[in-house]
């Protein structure tokens, strides 16, 4: 029992410096459709270019790493106009369930739950997966990752995506900072 409380002050004291507000920045993206609060001390990118010829607007901010693997937060909007993903609902099909005829051993989906974020209907799914790292190396090292997505349609079309993406072993700190950026989420559109 000891053991426990020790581990979740350890956490807590970890991640207490990303928890206050203040410790997050704003974020709009490129064409005005959606705004979003994200840990200041992460990294910040963003392709501009790349996303008016893909219809893909947003960022990824990366944070810290463990197991030789960076966690990090990606906010994107797929435009009603998206070249792959032309409908939420195909991105779900293709991102929150696995793939019946290119199964990966070791991957685990968590069911999709409808939620409200803001007032608006979104999902909320999971799934757990892993990386090598080195990715080209003799004898890479396998990290389990858990990926949680949050995936909210556009009142005009197109949709947003709000993901974490982390280390399980690091999964808990990470959702907390996650979850605080998912609230303060806005669509512009």
């Amino acid at each position: 029992m000891r053991k426990i409380i020790t581990v979740i002050c350890f956490c807590s004291i970890l991640y207490a410096g990303e928890n206050k507000m203040s410790d997050f920045a704003d974020f709009t993206c490129d064409g005005k459709y959606f705004s979003i609060k994200y840990p200041a001390k992460w990294g910040k990118s963003e392709n501009i270019t790349t996303g008016r010829t893909y219809k893909e607007y947003g960022a990824v901010f990366q944070g810290p790493e463990k197991e030789g693997v960076f966690a990090y937060l990606s906010f994107t909007y797929y435009g009603k106009d998206h070249g792959r993903f032309d409908s939420y609902q195909k991105y779900l099909k293709l991102n929150a369930y696995p793939d019946k005829d290119l199964p990966i051993a070791g991957e685990k989906y968590y069911t999709v739950k409808k939620i409200k974020l803001n007032g608006a209907q979104a999902f909320d799914f999971t799934q757990d997966t892993f990386k090598y790292v080195p990715p080209d190396g003799v004898n890479p090292k396998k990290v389990s990752i858990r990926v949680r997505k949050i995936l909210i349609p556009s009142q005009v079309g197109g949709f947003f995506v709000l993901e974490l993406n982390t280390p399980i072993s690091s999964y808990t700190g990470n959702n907390i900072i996650f979850e605080k950026s998912v609230k303060t989420f806005k669509a512009l559109i």
